[in-house]
């Protein structure tokens, strides 16, 4: 299931206040017993204890989560420690895995943008959509080997389940790479196929490890 981000507006109080600069990213959160996000790592690998939530949107239990967020940093004796967090939505975070020729779908997306962060590749999706709900997945297509290097071949997979491309939606898709790091620990090339809807385009990525 596709979850797209609600927006939450602050109010100070007159004209007087301020409004703090606040951050729109892809992080893992930790949350507690009660589901509540207590600190957030960004892809950079910098985490930060949350101080106050302004959001009552619960997630899994103890438990670290992929989500997308609103937040401002708090700063204590000049760096940034803390978080305040305003807003939390989870994107589509999935596995790749291999798809039988018959159960695929590729209906065309819009692409925005997408990057490597860590070990994460995060999309930010355009879909035209009306009233249907729409799924995604990653296929791995296959794994290759030139000089050495694996290639690991993944395509988006988008069922609009007959939906009408009515009006355009903003999507959040996260692919884990946790599981091709731990396999190929020096390194790999990732080849991201999404289908737009000005065609089949191609996004190559390649993880450089630290391990020597």
């Amino acid at each position: 299931m596709l979850i797209l981000l609600s927006f939450i507006s602050c109010k100070g109080d007159g004209d007087s206040y301020v409004y703090p600069p606040i951050i729109f990213e892809f992080t893992t959160a930790q949350t507690n017993a009660s589901g509540d996000v207590i600190s957030i790592k960004t892809d950079k690998g910098i985490t930060y204890q949350i101080d106050k939530l302004f959001t009552n949107s619960k997630l899994s239990a103890n438990t670290q989560e992929r989500i997308i967020c609103y937040y401002t940093l708090i700063k204590e004796g000049g760096t940034d420690t803390k978080a305040d967090l305003y807003a939390v939505a989870r994107p589509v975070t999935t596995i790749p895995k291999h798809f039988n020729e018959k159960d695929r779908k590729t209906d065309p997306v819009g692409v925005q943008s997408a990057w490597l962060a860590g070990e994460f590749i995060n999309i930010t999706a355009l879909i035209k959509a009306q009233n249907k709900g729409h799924e995604f997945h990653f296929m791995e297509d296959a794994i290759t080997t030139e000089n050495g290097i694996p290639t690991i071949t993944i395509t988006l997979y988008h069922d609009k389940n007959g939906d009408m491309e009515a009006y355009t939606k903003m999507g959040y898709l996260s692919i884990p790479l946790m599981g091709y790091i731990s396999q190929y620990p020096h390194g790999f090339n990732i080849l991201l196929n999404i289908n737009t809807y000005d065609g089949i385009k191609k996004f190559p990525f390649s993880y450089q490890s630290a391990v020597k």
